[in-house]
């Protein structure tokens, strides 16, 4: 009886260190080709905005890709750093332009970054690989189906 204890004590320690270091393994950035690939694939219409929106230097490419309903734009950065600064700078956009928020989450890793919430009737979404990022603002209709999107990109 205590043998069986011992044994079902260490798989469980054994099992809670696997999921602990598989939530905590480095995400894998999309590339701008894949992000439109998946994006044309679900109907989006995908334009290449890098021209014509200032980024300081700081963007290889801006991409947005949108629907009748909302859009989602990919940015993908110079460097980690970058993609950090970017990630912080626009969750303290939405923290400071919207006092009240419901459902909100945040999520932070090695290489990973995650923050959601809906205000009012708004839906915003910033999530951030290594030296990509994912921004959405959208109406709160629409945060299921945007979810979902970010989760099959990997974000």
């Amino acid at each position: 009886m205590l043998k069986r204890k011992s044994v079902a004590v260490v798989m469980l320690i054994v099992s809670l260190i696997l999921l602990l270091s598989a939530c905590t393994s480095d995400k894998t950035a999309k590339t701008a080709d894949e992000f439109t690939t998946l994006m044309e694939g679900k109907g989006f219409t995908v334009l290449d905005v890098t021209e014509d929106t200032e980024t300081n230097g700081l963007a290889n490419a801006v991409l947005i890709a949108m629907n009748d309903n909302y859009q989602i734009e990919f940015y993908d950065l110079i460097d980690n750093e970058s993609g950090e600064g970017v990630f912080y700078n626009n969750q303290d956009i939405f923290d400071s332009a919207n006092s009240v928020k419901t459902m909100s989450t945040e999520v932070s890793t090695s290489n990973y970054n995650y923050y959601s919430f809906t205000g009012g009737d708004e839906f915003y979404l910033i999530a951030r690989i290594d030296n990509t990022m994912l921004y959405c603002v959208a109406a709160k209709d629409y945060k299921t189906e945007i979810k979902d999107i970010v989760k099959e990109l990997g974000y």
